[in-house]
């Protein structure tokens, strides 16, 4: 409208304006409307005529001018009333106005006197709760005294027990060591009564004894000039038959390499011959190739046990020939040996009686780390027992059950417990240990793969229940911990292994330690996530609520699971040494076995050597004709073993031929130069073979010729000469008594020593025993003391704590009425200053007679 947005209201408005009202249809006259006043009825169209003159417009707002002023009138009759009403209503107000003033006056001093009241009250409820307060904080720092005190003796009383443990098996163990060494001294007793009365008849059938010699004869003197002969020929022949031999073997080696190319080569055109394509020439050189792999492993396991036969029999060849010189030495000092070996046999008993010795203090070191590991085992298994108390039944479970699977299955990957990674320092043990609660045993791991794992075990032998933390899949939240004097973050104290960090991150992340309960709640309201605790480990909610109380030392869980750890280390640590003896001792024993065998040996070759050198000549020969045939074994190893080398070599060049063939083109038929060499292996094979049967046959005579020589030295001549050397040699009976007489005047100075040792000994262990028993004695005194003082500081603590419950109802009795009297202050309003001092100096039962 004038090229101007305007409203309908607007638009109605203008066509009022101009005369063209909403409210008469009459200026718009519809389609059929002329239609209608044609047909309408005198009476209709009278009534039309009028409402188009406007008649009926006047007598309608006539009628409604009327009715207004009806309306005016009554209303005026209302407010008439309604003035009355008021001016009777000012009248009484005006009359409730001075009993008003007085009222509030006397509402003032009502106020003023109970505000005088309350405040009085309010002053003495403060009174009494700082009392209260004061009370509970002097009394708290007793029972933290009197709790140190308690943790100490606690502490001194285990420490205690475990000497008393100590001390006792220390005196068990001394008691068994007294009966063993008086049983050892009954049997020196015996044993030195025996060698006196040897020693008395060695004394009394002691005589001189006649030796007479007897002249070589010639046959000696032959037979020794015949082995120099044989010896010498001998000596001559053994060259010449090992080179020999060292040609047969080259040319034989020979032979088989020739052999062995004749034959690759064979079979080379062989298969040029059977295979109709690469791949079917391949995959059988393959096959052969895989065949001589397994050849060349089993030919060089053999050689390798071949080599250790020969090495073996090269020490025993080595031993022999010791034993034989040692045996040819004796033989050739006869006379000069026999106080030799006297002193050799008493050289080895001396060295069998050390042994002994040695043997007797590892024994007795053995006893006590049985008893020490027994010890060990009883207070691990207590403290297990005291742990499963204080955990519940499927976690101890199943913390026994991994220490079993860990060893079992080698397990790797498993960290241990988080109370296992982590050192709390002392002043916060308890609230590490209330924060952490069950967290404390989880199992830290490497991967959720080691974790399944050993939950499936743990599942198979259904062996409790744990909850483990992989580090690959622990992600700590962060939560801002406050950094104020009095609110300690938790995990800087802790001690542990920055590998570990995320999961010790997770589990105290969020702990804080603070010195009072007080601000322990106004930082959990203020910092969302922050779990707030005391050092006692009392621990305040966000929602208002409290939860601790007083905390048993001896019932810590952390302090049980080191104890556990410690006394499970140390059982390893007992165990581990209790091996190493065992290993000792076991080692120890073949010591005094070969000892106790030199000792015999000694006194073998000393009696030999005492009654004839027959039985050692045979000896010797024996050793010699042993030596013979290691030697004879140790030829024939060597050959098996330059044999198996020859096949090894030829089997390597047989595999890099077959090689070099596998990755060459397929032909049907050899080369020129391999059917060469094919036709010149022929005539080479057949030299070959004619040469070695020439240095065969060689070497055959040669060594015929050598067996003769060794046969007629070990059968016929030297057992000759042994025979002419125990005929001319005279019995030594006067001498061998003398050599026995100072052997057993040895022994009986052996025995007197010993027993004069065993005595020694005996008298150390009673004195040990009985500064044992005097400890043992002092310690049961220090402990029952210690509990007695444990006791009372129990029952006084269990009646500070009743005490403080006590109080803590009182308080909170006390901060109720408290609450209300200020409640009610505050609702008494303000008054005025004066009102306050004007009631001051009334006493409390004025005031309360004036309320």
């Amino acid at each position: 409208m004038d090229r101007k947005n305007a409203t309908r209201r607007e638009v109605n408005e203008m066509l009022e304006a101009a005369g063209l009202s909403r409210s008469n249809p009459f200026y718009i006259v519809p389609q059929g409307r002329v239609a209608t006043l044609t047909n309408m009825k005198d009476e209709e169209r009278l009534s039309l005529l009028k409402e188009i003159s406007g008649s009926s417009v006047y007598e309608k707002r006539r009628a409604d001018s009327l009715k207004l002023m009806n309306d005016t009138d009554k209303s005026c009759e209302r407010i008439d009333t309604l003035v009355a009403d008021i001016n009777t209503r000012l009248d009484e107000l005006e009359g409730e106005k001075s009993e008003l003033e007085a009222y509030n006056k006397n509402d003032r001093e009502r106020r003023a006197i109970l505000h005088t009241l309350n405040t009085r009250i309010e002053e003495r409820l403060e009174s009494d709760l700082n009392r209260i307060e004061a009370r509970r904080h002097n009394g708290a720092a007793d029972v933290d005294n009197q709790k140190a005190v308690f943790v100490q003796n606690e502490l001194d009383m285990g420490r205690i027990t475990d000497q008393i443990a100590e001390l006792q098996s220390e005196v068990d163990l001394l008691t068994a060591e007294r009966a063993r060494l008086e049983d050892d001294r009954r049997k020196a007793s015996r044993q030195k009564a025996a060698i006196e009365l040897e020693l008395n008849d060695l004394t009394d059938g002691q005589s001189a004894a006649k030796q007479s010699q007897k002249q070589r004869d010639k046959d000696l003197t032959l037979v020794r000039h015949d082995i120099a002969a044989r010896e010498t020929e001998f000596a001559q022949l053994l060259p010449t038959y090992n080179a020999k031999k060292d040609e047969e073997d080259i040319v034989n080696s020979q032979l088989a390499e020739a052999k062995a190319q004749q034959k690759r080569l064979y079979d080379k055109q062989g298969r040029g011959a059977s295979y109709t394509s690469k791949r079917q020439r391949d995959d059988a050189l393959r096959a052969e190739i895989d065949a001589i792999t397994m050849q060349l492993a089993t030919r060089k396991s053999v050689q390798m046990q071949t080599d250790d036969d020969i090495n073996e029999l090269r020490g025993d060849i080595g031993t022999l020939e010791t034993e034989i010189s040692d045996l040819e030495a004796n033989l050739s000092n006869e006379g000069d040996n026999t106080v030799g070996h006297g002193e050799a046999v008493q050289k080895a008993r001396d060295a069998q009686q050390a042994l002994n010795d040695k043997q007797s203090t590892l024994n007795r070191e053995q006893y006590r780390l049985q008893s020490q590991v027994k010890n060990a085992d009883t207070q691990l298994r207590q403290a297990q027992n005291s742990l499963n108390h204080l955990l519940d039944h499927a976690t101890s479970r199943g913390l026994e059950t991994l220490e079993r699977l860990k060893e079992k299955h080698n397990l790797t990957g498993i960290y241990g417990t988080v109370a296992d990674l982590i050192q709390v320092p002392a002043p916060y043990k308890i609230a590490t240990e209330i924060a952490a609660q069950a967290s404390l045993f989880h199992v830290v791991c490497d991967t959720d793969e080691t974790a399944a794992k050993v939950i499936s075990l743990l599942n198979k032998e259904k062996g409790g229940r744990l909850t483990f933390m992989a580090m690959n899949r622990v992600s700590p939240r962060h939560t801002h911990i406050p950094q104020t004097a009095d609110a300690q973050p938790l995990l800087p104290k802790l001690r542990y292994d920055p590998q570990f960090e995320k999961a010790i991150r997770h589990v105290f992340g969020r702990v804080v330690v603070c010195p009072e309960l007080s601000i322990c709640q106004s930082l959990v309201r203020t910092h969302e996530g922050v779990l707030a605790l005391t050092p006692d480990g009392d621990r305040a909610h966000r929602k208002g609520g409290y939860h601790g109380g007083y905390f048993d030392p001896s019932k810590s869980k952390i302090d049980a699971y080191n104890k556990v750890a410690d006394l499970r280390a140390q059982l390893e640590d007992l165990k581990t040494r209790e091996r190493e003896t065992d290993d000792e001792l076991a080692r120890l024993r073949q010591q005094v076995t070969a000892a106790a065998t030199e000792v015999r040996k000694a006194e073998y070759q000393k009696k030999h050597a005492e009654s004839s050198y027959i039985p050692m000549r045979q000896q010797m020969r024996d050793k010699q004709a042993e030596l013979q045939q290691k030697q004879d074994r140790i030829d024939r190893f060597q050959r098996d073993a330059v044999s198996i080398r020859q096949h090894i070599n030829t089997l390597a060049t047989q595999q890099s031929e077959l090689e070099a063939e596998l990755a060459s083109d397929f032909k049907k038929a050899l080369n020129k130069d391999e059917e060469q060499q094919l036709q010149s292996l022929g005539s080479t094979i057949r030299e070959v073979n004619k040469q070695l049967s020439e240095i065969t046959s060689q070497r055959v005579d040669l060594e015929t010729r050598k067996a003769e020589i060794e046969l007629e030295l070990r059968e016929l001549l030297r057992p000759r000469l042994d025979r002419l050397l125990a005929q001319q040699s005279g019995s030594g009976d006067g001498g061998n008594q003398s050599t026995r007489l100072k052997d057993v005047q040895r022994q009986l100075k052996a025995i007197d020593k010993t027993i004069s040792d065993l005595d020694q000994q005996i008298k150390e262990r009673e004195s040990s025993r009985d500064e044992a028993n005097t400890q043992l004695i002092e310690l049961e005194a220090s402990r029952a003391e210690k509990e007695q003082v444990n006791r009372k500081i129990a029952k006084a603590i269990e009646n500070h704590q009743g005490n403080l419950d006590k109080n803590m109802q009182k308080r909170a009795e006390l901060k109720k009425q408290l609450d209300e009297v200020q409640r009610d202050l505050r609702d008494l309003g303000t008054l005025p200053e004066d009102i306050y001092r004007r009631y001051t100096k009334w006493s409390e039962d004025k005031v309360s007679c004036s309320k």
